[in-house]
């Protein structure tokens, strides 16, 4: 008779410490999501306007820049506009001869907005955008050096399938946006 409450009782304890598995385990993106460590967000919408923004900067930055990589040949850019943080600089305002676009923003801390980047074009299936070249200056005006685990950059991309083992991504087996999966870059228009 023991070993049957025994055996009871440590089922039971297995049942209870499972919890609810019936949505199955976390995903990347919803760990990402709950973590607390400093984030480089992108989220598009159904107008193909991107919002980039950050997320637990608890570390204040002097100041923040990167260059923003998209497919120039299928994207144009109609309109950039800042968001909560102050916009030093922006390539695009100074016609700068390069497909790419290039941001410095100062006293950045905390979470907000960083700006909202309205593209323009059709035919995108496969393509990722992601931000590069980027540098962090804290407030004692030192490089902020981050390592994968404590510092996140998030990139977006329009698929339909896992870029390695071709499982659809979502149910629907449509294309959408997303920031899982997003590398290797599925439709690479980078020059070598």
């Amino acid at each position: 008779m023991k070993k049957i409450i025994y055996i009871f009782s440590f089922v039971s304890l297995f049942i209870c410490s499972c919890g609810d598995t019936t949505n199955g385990p976390l995903t990347n993106e919803e760990i990402r999501e709950a973590s607390t460590i400093p984030t480089i967000k992108m989220d598009m919408d159904e107008n193909l306007l991107l919002t980039i923004s950050i997320k637990n900067f608890s570390q204040p930055l002097n100041f923040l820049s990167f260059t923003f990589f998209y497919n120039y040949n299928i994207f144009s850019i109609s309109s950039v506009s800042g968001g909560d943080f102050a916009m030093d600089f922006n390539s695009e305002d100074y016609e700068i001869e390069d497909p790419y676009l290039s941001f410095l923003f100062l006293d950045v801390s905390g979470s907000g907005e960083l700006l909202k980047i309205q593209l323009n074009g059709s035919s995108y299936k496969g393509t990722t955008i992601y931000i590069h070249n980027m540098s962090l200056i804290d407030d004692s005006n030192l490089e902020w050096i981050y390592e994968y685990d404590a510092f996140y950059t998030e990139q977006i991309c329009y698929i339909s399938e896992h870029p390695t083992n071709g499982e659809q991504v979502f149910d629907d087996g449509e294309y959408g946006w997303t920031n899982s999966f997003c590398l290797p870059i599925q439709e690479d228009w980078r020059v070598d």
